[in-house]
């Protein structure tokens, strides 16, 4: 059965074992954090899930979450309540809407970057509590799309991006989005 791609479907499928796609080489690992308010950071956060049980902790829909995030949910320990994207977990969590924020440490200190002007008038600072989970990133290509050079494309994107790591340019690049 060939299902339709869409953006981070792919990479979701194949880390749950059904392939639609190719995957590059692993290109970047990410850390996924819990960033939580003034109020939870007043109480014990050293032991999760165990200190954080009872809170609503806000995710990207569509967002490929940590096992150790998803055990405790299943559980029903803490709640899950999913958001499109960073900006609008963001404003929850400024809005004390959600108790902490589960995302990739990056996108969430670009983005509260970002919105610093918007979220100051809540008090609002991105306190990181601790880290759940790291994981690689791919760059998926679809397997519906099968041109002759594909194979040779992935081959030349991989070499590129590997010489861009080994000489430094793309933590560069990281650097100016990533603090």
């Amino acid at each position: 059965m060939q299902l339709p791609i869409r953006a981070g479907l792919c990479l979701t499928l194949a880390l749950l074992g059904v392939l639609p796609c190719a995957l590059a080489a692993p290109q970047t690992v990410i850390l996924v954090v819990l960033c939580c308010h003034d109020a939870v950071m007043r109480r014990p956060c050293a032991h999760f899930p165990t200190d954080f049980a009872g809170l609503t902790i806000g995710v990207n829909t569509g967002f490929l979450l940590s096992e150790k995030l998803m055990a405790p949910a299943r559980q029903g320990l803490l709640r899950l309540e999913a958001a499109k994207g960073n900006e609008a977990n963001l404003k929850k969590l400024a809005l004390r809407r959600i108790d902490c924020y589960a995302s990739d440490r990056g996108a969430a200190r670009h983005t509260a970057r970002q919105l610093q002007g918007e979220l100051a008038g809540y008090g609002f600072q991105l306190r990181e509590v601790l880290a759940l989970s790291s994981e690689a990133t791919y760059i998926a290509y679809s397997a519906h799309n099968a041109p002759s050079y594909k194979a040779d494309f992935i081959e030349k994107m991989n070499a590129a991006l590997r010489a861009m790591r080994q000489n430094g340019e793309l933590a560069r690049i990281e650097g100016a989005y990533l603090p």
